[in-house]
């Protein structure tokens, strides 16, 4: 009877973790810069697409010191970044770790006039 309900809690467990796991955000982070001077970009505009579908999950701006974080259910993502006077950015994320996805420095270009 004693393994028994030992199983039991073990099995209790396993289910419990493996739905915290299925409700973890992923939190997405990096810095957005100018390709040329490496100066930060304020205010730019960053959306997380999902990888399959396209879709536009969720975005935000980048602050003042051009950063930004935000969270994803998956960890299936692209981030898309834009900016007037920049060439828009599609960046593949790098691999998770834990539930932090750190997209690092995003260099921007400025687009050609004329």
């Amino acid at each position: 009877m004693r393994s028994t309900k030992e199983a039991f809690l073990l099995i209790l467990a396993l289910f419990a973790t493996s739905f915290m796991a299925i409700g973890q955000d992923f939190q997405v982070t990096g810095i957005i810069t100018d390709s040329d001077n490496n100066d930060p970009i304020s205010f730019a505009a960053v959306a997380i697409i999902e990888a399959e579908t396209n879709e536009v999950i969720t975005g935000i701006s980048s602050d003042v010191e051009g950063k930004f974080n935000l969270s994803s259910k998956t960890d299936k993502i692209k981030l898309q970044v834009s900016f007037i006077g920049y060439l828009d950015k599609t960046v593949d994320p790098p691999e998770a770790v834990g539930n932090k996805i750190d997209f690092g420095t995003i260099l921007l270009e400025p687009s050609a006039l004329g």
